[in-house]
């Protein structure tokens, strides 16, 4: 951006905090000198009929984004874009630190999807789908879209009541980048199904198949078996000496939750596998060991270490404390056992190397907040004054008399 167009997108965004958002004001003004900038943005607000209230929310958005880029949004990659939306909803409200409505992160969504800068849809988490389609192909093709395919599962008896099937449609199209039926096939909608994430959405791919079956689209059906994506090897990327360490302990231990032990051994095999190669059993385990495991521990995202599906939104973000204590203590659990058992020399003592930090621990449990003293003013009042008129009935119990 040229240094008046950075002045330019300034004084715009300052006019409209401050309550000036005359959409003809700005028209005389500063969107003379972001005319080419903003045009992009203008061609899908005329194909929406947007009101002027959309325009401006997410004009600020798309200007604010690129005075903080330094880059104007047609030359942003893929790790901007997703900076941009966020993860989740949540996240978006963060970052842009207003109170705007939730379907504005739509309305970005649908403007990069429209002109192809971004379309990895499914990257932003639970965003609906249906308002997505009707913004990128417009609320009357999607209707039918819609109806033709959900009156075949009405007669089959399936319930219409969720938003399962309506996600399911409007996932294949979006994919498809088509509103039309008819232009789906059998191999895009296996790849579809495939790249899905969400296991009831993965699950509803095959009766949607089936509709689109019945009505000529398809020569088949989905295949029913492999709707589900095969798992992949837990102990894929550990160690084998490793694995036979975790194998045999449990064997012998006689813990009822062995199972998810074994999936957090797993993961420590595959950071010792990353950072420390020599290190293949728990007798090879020192001090300074178990203290950089902790640390790791504590600095862990989610999708590290791991060989599982993750939810493309949920990657990345930091592990729960409860999440971070529950590792440490698995692997505190592990090391106690092996020396108790006399399979490993004591080299160091686990119930005081491997321990969850007070940082960790002070983050568990109940978390209190300040009553302010309005509040507190009136609980206090109402205790001191309280009669057994204001004490409720049970049942047919007779009211008991205050002492």
């Amino acid at each position: 951006m040229t240094p008046d167009e950075r002045a330019a997108a300034e004084s715009w965004i300052a006019k409209r905090i401050r309550g000036r958002q005359s959409w003809m004001a700005h028209r005389t003004l500063e969107r003379k000198v972001l005319l080419w900038l903003l045009r992009p943005l203008d061609d899908v607000f005329n194909y929406w009929a947007a009101p002027n209230v959309t325009r401006s929310v997410v004009t600020m958005l798309f200007l604010r984004e690129c005075l903080k880029s330094g880059r104007t949004f047609w030359n942003w990659d893929e790790e901007q874009w997703m900076e941009f939306f966020a993860r989740t909803n949540r996240e978006f409200f963060d970052r842009h630190k207003r109170a705007i409505d939730c379907s504005v992160r739509i309305d970005l969504a649908a403007i990069a999807f429209l002109h192809g800068w971004f379309r990895d849809f499914q990257a932003l988490g639970t965003t609906q789908r249906r308002p997505l389609a009707n913004r990128v192909f417009g609320k009357e093709p999607v209707s039918a879209a819609i109806d033709q395919a959900l009156e075949p599962l009405a007669q089959w008896g399936y319930s219409l009541s969720g938003s399962a099937v309506l996600r399911v449609v409007c996932d294949a199209l979006l994919r498809n980048e088509s509103p039309y039926l008819d232009d789906l096939t059998i191999e895009r909608l296996r790849d579809f199904r495939n790249a899905q994430t969400m296991k009831e959405t993965r699950r509803n791919y095959f009766p949607f198949s089936r509709v689109l079956f019945y009505l000529g689209i398809l020569k088949s059906p989905l295949e029913r078996g492999p709707h589900t994506v095969r798992r992949p090897d837990s102990s894929s990327g550990v160690p084998r000496e490793w694995c036979e360490w975790v194998d045999r302990w449990s064997r012998t231990s006689t813990i009822l939750t062995r199972k998810n032990y074994r999936k957090v051994l797993y993961k420590v095999g595959r950071w010792l596998a990353e950072n420390h190669p020599e290190i293949v059993s728990p007798d090879q385990w020192t001090r300074q060991t178990a203290a950089e495991f902790v640390a790791e521990a504590v600095r862990m995202r989610v999708g590290d270490y791991t060989v599982a599906r993750i939810n493309p939104s949920q990657r990345g973000l930091s592990l729960a404390p409860s999440t971070i204590a529950l590792i440490i203590n698995t692997v505190r659990g592990f090391f106690s056992d092996c020396q108790q058992w006399d399979w490993i020399p004591r080299r160091f003592d686990p119930a005081r190397s491997i321990v969850t930090p007070p940082s960790i621990l002070g983050q568990l449990g109940p978390k209190p907040r300040v009553i302010s003293d309005d509040i507190w003013a009136r609980l206090l009042w109402a205790g001191l004054n309280v009669s057994v008129e204001d004490i409720p009935r049970s049942g047919r119990l007779p009211r008991m008399e205050a002492q």
